[in-house]
């Protein structure tokens, strides 16, 4: 891919996108002393958020350079956690900055996006059905960028109908520099952790099997920031997967992903 057709500018945005598990299991512990998964994640999106909008600081002002979308799934539905004041599910960086929630409650006041929730079945089928039906929108829309980045972050199976359908269809969808980037990742702190993978048969449970199937092969502008993160190169045909994470390595995954969007801005 060449650097020019890579390149974000507000004319050529990118796009992020997260679906979040927020099912009941989520409240179990995430790894991080008295916090569990529903928490910790959530501070992880918000910081990522953050990163995000000062990606797009120019001048002491915000330029759009990105779109984002935040779609979360649990009690009986899947549906986005962030609206534009227009209703829109996918935001532009100036919408994002508008639309803090709170400040933390610490010395560092840090914005605050996203609140917590674990509760009810794991609709992974709707919340990729929502996802689909925005990017192809916005792919239709945005011929000439860099293509969607979505992570799917789950602590388990999904409890309605299967989401093969729903990835097929996103997965298919494309601009003109490539097709939508999907990265999984399981959070599960107590088990066996294995990063981007090149074989299934590096896995170890058949959640994360299924998964590998659905996930993206890693492209090689992301490919050289996760070696440097990893400290050691990725074997050939490594998918974006992440089985049995930590918070620390789903955190380093969405920030790759983000800055493989963000990560060649001009103008």
């Amino acid at each position: 891919m060449s650097s020019a057709l890579h390149a974000i500018t507000t004319a050529r945005p990118g796009c992020i996108m997260i679906l979040l598990d927020q099912s009941e299991s989520m409240v179990q512990p995430s790894g991080i002393a008295g916090k569990s998964r529903a928490v910790a994640l959530a501070e992880a999106v918000n910081e990522l958020i953050f990163e995000q909008i000062t990606w797009c600081r120019k001048d002491d002002k915000i330029v759009d350079r990105f779109h984002f979308g935040l779609i979360g799934y649990g009690g009986t539905m899947a549906e986005p956690r962030l609206l534009s004041p227009a209703g829109k599910a996918l935001l532009t960086a100036t919408e994002l900055a508008n639309c803090v929630l709170a400040t933390s409650a610490d010395d560092d006041a840090d914005p605050i996006w996203f609140e917590p929730k674990a509760e009810g079945i794991t609709p992974m089928h709707g919340a990729f059905e929502i996802v689909a039906s925005l990017l192809e929108e916005w792919t239709a829309e945005h011929r000439d960028s860099y293509p969607p980045v979505v992570c799917n972050i789950s602590d388990g199976e999904w409890s309605d109908p299967d989401p093969t359908p729903a990835i097929t269809r996103l997965a298919a969808l494309k601009t003109d520099v490539g097709t939508t980037r999907l990265f999984n990742a399981t959070i599960r702190p107590d088990a066996q952790t294995v990063e981007y993978p090149a074989s299934v048969d590096e896995l170890t449970d058949g959640f994360s099997r299924w998964l590998f199937q659905h996930s993206s092969a890693v492209p090689p502008e992301m490919s050289g920031m996760l070696a440097e993160r990893l400290g050691r190169r990725l074997g050939p045909g490594a998918r974006g997967l992440i089985q049995n994470g930590r918070v620390s390595q789903i955190s380093q995954m969405l920030y790759v992903g983000s800055a493989a969007v963000l990560g060649n801005v001009r103008g």
